[in-house]
């Protein structure tokens, strides 16, 4: 978690000249701290081994919250115990495209704000933390994220 959140509440003004790049010198190294110049985030974020449930994500500066929501996942509840207003909110979000095949409602949303960020190297960072199928398949499954 330390690697994710390196640089997170680090913010220097481009007239210091230790951001690099177009700003002056220094040795920043942006692959090294992807997520420097972010000085807040917020959002849900789903955890493979907390599948169940959605988790509430905070930054501010330095200090990270991360903690379950309230509710599970609507997908999490098992299908026997939905009543027919759940089948209904379950066919609203899939004609509103918020229902995958496979994971249901489960999703992360995040908003990060910050400085002279670099959009495109953050997503692919957050790309690459995504679990991938050979990875669950090395895990025996979704039951296999409860042991990470």
């Amino acid at each position: 978690l330390d690697a994710v959140i390196k640089g997170f509440g680090h913010y220097v003004p481009a007239t210091s000249g230790e951001r690099g790049g177009s700003g002056g010198g220094g040795d920043f190294d942006p692959e090294r701290q992807p997520f420097r110049g972010v000085f807040r985030t917020k959002g849900q974020v789903w955890l493979a081994n907390a599948n169940a449930y959605p988790m509430t994500m905070q930054t501010a500066g330095r200090t990270l919250q991360l903690e379950p929501k309230g509710l599970p996942f609507f997908d999490a509840v098992p299908k026997e115990e939905w009543d027919s207003q759940c089948h209904e909110v379950k066919e609203t979000m899939a004609a509103k495209g918020r229902w995958h095949a496979t994971n249901g409602d489960r999703h992360s949303r995040l908003v990060l704000i910050g400085v002279d960020v670099n959009k495109d190297l953050i997503k692919r960072r957050l790309q690459a933390a995504l679990v991938t199928p050979e990875e669950t398949a090395e895990l025996g499954g979704v039951d296999g994220w409860r042991m990470l």
